[in-house]
């Protein structure tokens, strides 16, 4: 699956391009309020990361698809071990 060009405005820290096809696709492999609270937290954290284009030109060949996903992937392992911790 091809997706879309999603983009990040530094100046109105928005996401743009997250469209159903993407957005669907993450809320089934990790659920919808785990997904809707990681974007808020990206969103967050890269509001204090000015220059984080950089990293995703350099890094992620420019596609913040992957680096979302990579987080989601991240955050997923830190929620079962918290889990597992837990129980």
């Amino acid at each position: 699956m091809r997706y879309n060009e999603v983009e990040f405005d530094f100046e109105t820290w928005v996401w743009f391009g997250i469209d159903d096809d993407i957005r669907d696709a993450w809320d089934r492999r990790f659920g919808e309020e785990n997904v809707s609270i990681a974007l808020i937290n990206l969103r967050e954290w890269l509001k204090t990361k000015p220059k984080f284009q950089e990293v995703i030109d350099k890094g992620y060949g420019g596609n913040w698809v992957i680096w979302i996903w990579d987080c989601l992937e991240r955050n997923e392992g830190w929620r079962k071990e918290r889990e597992e911790y837990e129980n």
